[in-house]
């Protein structure tokens, strides 16, 4: 904006005009910002009454040159804008063209005063130095806390892979267990198959044996049987032999002794004959 500083109507415009003066110019807008009286970039900068922007350096050549004007009581023009206001040590009310001359207005007049202000800029200085100090120092402790996060992160991950792989490697070793035992109990399952078989051939073979005995046992039985009832047929063909044998010397003995009484009886019917 149009700086108003030591208008004093239109009239006092056209009188200064008249002389041949520049009147005010509104600053320009900056970008990036920089002093308007060197163009100097990367500095800590102030901004004047009229809307100026001076760096340290320059805003030292200001007030140096504004206490000779305090001094003096002469007018100080805006090295940019060239507004002068009168600057007087004695009106508490008159408003100076800059806020560095208003703090400079307020004290005396000795050499002390510049030292005074400077002193006053490196208190401002350290506290900015310091806050931005505190500022790097949050932004790095953030950095630092971002990056254990980051590491904790990693580890939090490392561990849950761990644990994942050490649940992979345990349903591994337990799948492995388990065929192990199903391998184990095919294994037994064989071996007591073949067991069992063996026992079997060796029953049956048991069981060959008791039975061809048996068999044995049953022949002779019956070839004992055989002979018994063979032996028992010729002792009866005996017996009947011998009782027909018997029977026929009975009758040989009774038809002799019949023959005999026949004779007997002849001899006895013959005899009285004679």
């Amino acid at each position: 904006m149009i700086c108003t500083t030591g208008r004093r109507g239109s009239t006092e415009q056209q009188k200064r005009s008249s002389r041949g003066r520049v009147p005010p110019a509104e600053p320009e807008e900056l970008d990036p910002p920089h002093c308007h009286c060197c163009i100097a970039l990367d500095v800590r900068l102030k901004r004047l009454a009229c809307g100026h922007l001076f760096c340290d350096a320059c805003t030292d050549r200001i007030v140096n040159q504004a206490f000779q004007d305090i001094e003096g009581l002469s007018d100080y023009p805006c090295p940019m804008c060239k507004s002068i206001r009168r600057l007087s040590s004695t009106s508490a009310t008159t408003t100076a063209a800059h806020p560095v001359l208003d703090r400079a207005r307020t004290l005396s007049g000795t050499p002390l005063q510049r030292e005074v202000i400077r002193e006053e800029e490196e208190e401002e200085e350290k506290e900015e130095e310091e806050e931005t100090e505190k500022e790097e120092e949050e932004e790095e402790e953030k950095e630092v806390e971002q990056e254990v996060g980051k590491e904790e992160e990693e580890e939090m991950k490392k561990e849950e892979e761990k644990e994942v792989e050490e649940e992979v490697g345990k349903e591994e070793e337990e799948e492995m267990e388990k065929e192990e035992e199903e391998e184990e109990k095919e294994v037994e399952e064989e071996v007591g198959k073949e067991e069992e078989e063996e026992v079997e051939e060796e029953v049956e073979e048991q069981m060959g044996k008791e039975e061809v005995e048996k068999e044995g046992e049953e022949e002779e039985k019956e070839e004992e049987e055989e002979m018994e009832k063979e032996e028992e047929e010729e002792e009866k063909e005996v017996e009947k032999v011998e009782e027909q044998m018997g029977k026929e010397e009975v009758e040989e003995k009774v038809g002799e002794e019949e023959e005999e009484t026949k004779e007997e009886e002849e001899e006895e019917q013959g005899m009285p004959g004679e």
